[in-house]
């Protein structure tokens, strides 16, 4: 009756189009639901789309294990069926989802990695000021300062307002010049916001900006740009972390790192989970409640070091 191929060319148009998705989880989505189609090709060759019911998806799942493919990996593909089959249903292209009943959960979710003290991350932030190699290279090129003081800045944005590694990829001029606020128009699945600056924002943009004329022209929009003058990748800026991570001693820390770091000293803090949704942009509270699970932690790993009680190897005397 429909060729699935065709449908899914009609369903990437629409994710483009309609749900704004970013690249990346379009491709991704993409890649999962021709495997599904590849997997049809095999399980049953003459099926048709309104002939796809919840066993040949949960057949496909087991496929996908047996392959060795991880949890994480199908929990994503699984999440494209969905949408894909919901998409469906809304054309009238079937009567009935046949993914609608289908729960698939990779286990116990892992808690994302924190830089451990707030000390430790202005440590990172400001290393590439204090950073004796980049001091040398600035007398071979002067564009080194301009540099050093932009990697500065793209790390104040990660840690000091929670952006993204894409988010800061996506800055133009203009966002950054309203006020107290910084505009970030290039979101997660191409939802916008609005971030305040912050005082060390503020001192970190105005400082950059002052040395950016020496790597590009204002005509060119990117706020941060290489030292050809383009706009600068998120390849670049996990290059660039990793880096200044390295010369400050420490390890594990990813761009997406700071972004987590900020959201746990916030709630540390006591700001409203809610507050937090709104500043890190996410849809979904059960996205942002990962953090109070991270604050547990740190406080019953501080207990577990702190409290006698925690000690059950101490003998303790009657008194």
């Amino acid at each position: 009756m429909n060729n699935i191929d065709y449908l899914i060319d009609s369903f990437t148009d629409y994710m483009k189009n309609y749900l704004l998705l970013s690249e990346k989880t379009i491709v991704a989505y993409s890649k999962d639901l021709s495997q599904f189609s590849d997997f049809l090709t095999i399980y049953d060759p003459t099926v048709k789309i309104d002939n796809i019911d919840h066993i040949t998806i949960r057949h496909f799942i087991a496929h996908l294990l047996e392959d060795g493919l991880s949890r994480i990996s199908v929990e994503r593909k699984v999440s494209a069926l969905k949408a894909f089959f919901k998409f469906l249903k809304r054309k009238g292209l079937i009567n009935t989802n046949p993914s609608a009943f289908i729960s698939f959960r990779r286990g116990e979710r892992t808690l994302p990695t924190v830089i451990k003290t707030h000390n430790e991350a202005e440590k990172l932030v400001e290393t590439p000021l204090k950073d004796e190699y980049y001091i040398a290279r600035r007398i071979k090129n002067p564009k080194m300062g301009a540099i050093k003081v932009r990697d500065m800045c793209m790390m104040r944005l990660m840690y000091g307002l929670g952006l993204r590694s894409s988010e800061v990829v996506g800055l133009d001029i203009e966002d950054v010049n309203r006020g107290d606020f910084i505009h970030i128009k290039h979101g997660k699945g191409g939802k916008a916001r609005i971030v305040p600056k912050g005082e060390k924002t503020t001192k970190a943009l105005y400082r950059y900006m002052e040395v950016r004329g020496e790597l590009a022209s204002n005509e060119t929009p990117a706020l941060f740009v290489n030292i050809r003058g383009n706009r600068i990748t998120t390849r670049m800026i996990r290059y660039i972390v990793a880096n200044y991570v390295k010369r400050a001693g420490l390890s594990g820390v990813t761009p997406h790192t700071f972004r987590h770091s900020f959201a746990t000293r916030l709630y540390e803090a006591g700001v409203d989970i809610r507050e937090i949704q709104e500043l890190l942009g996410h849809s979904n509270i059960n996205t942002t409640n990962i953090y109070t699970h991270i604050s547990l932690r740190d406080i019953r790993e501080k207990y577990d070091k702190a409290h006698p009680h925690s000690r059950l190897n101490i003998n303790y005397e009657e008194e």
